[in-house]
């Protein structure tokens, strides 16, 4: 075994050996996350001491400022932007991901040998629905210039119907 013992040589092996971390199209925004959490713990916490509370309270401080649970949980693990809401604060979900993800990494190739916490995910709420205004609408159907895909569209604006059902219904 290496001798990994804080969170920053934990970051940086994972970062060179896990594939996704490497070359993936989220590679960005993982490590600037896994840098907040640097931020926020210390770039030399013993990796022993990243604990259920400890993330815990990291989540706190990420609540303070304001993210979303959803960043908090995955803190952008597929994408390279912030997700912002209405009130365009960031969102949660993201934070946690990067923690579990380094310590399993390790763990996985052998590089360190201690146990891993389950980190306590946010229940993610669906997102507030956002429904076309009447200008909105007739704007959407103005600008589509093919016939049969300017009905599709004024059918399922005026029946509200959901997409999976208006593509499986039949004549």
């Amino acid at each position: 075994m290496a001798s990994i013992t804080t969170w920053e040589e934990g970051v940086k092996y994972t970062t060179e050996t896990r594939q996704a971390w490497r070359t993936g199209g989220g590679r960005e925004a993982v490590l600037i996350n896994a840098r907040h959490f640097a931020e926020f713990a210390g770039p030399n916490l013993p990796l022993t001491e990243i604990t259920r509370k400890l993330v815990k309270s990291y989540c706190f401080h990420l609540e303070d400022l304001e993210y979303a649970t959803t960043t908090i949980n995955r803190h952008n693990q597929h994408r390279q932007t912030t997700i912002r809401r209405n009130n365009n604060q960031p969102t949660t979900t993201a934070h946690i991901q990067p923690i579990s993800t380094v310590l399993n990494h390790l763990v996985e190739d052998e590089e360190i040998d201690i146990p891993i916490p389950k980190f306590k995910r946010y229940k993610e709420s669906l997102g507030r629905p956002y429904y076309f205004t009447r200008a909105q609408f007739d704007d959407i159907l103005a600008n589509i210039k093919q016939r049969r895909l300017n009905d599709i569209v004024q059918f399922a604006g005026h029946t509200r119907g959901r997409s999976g059902e208006l593509f499986t219904l039949t004549v």
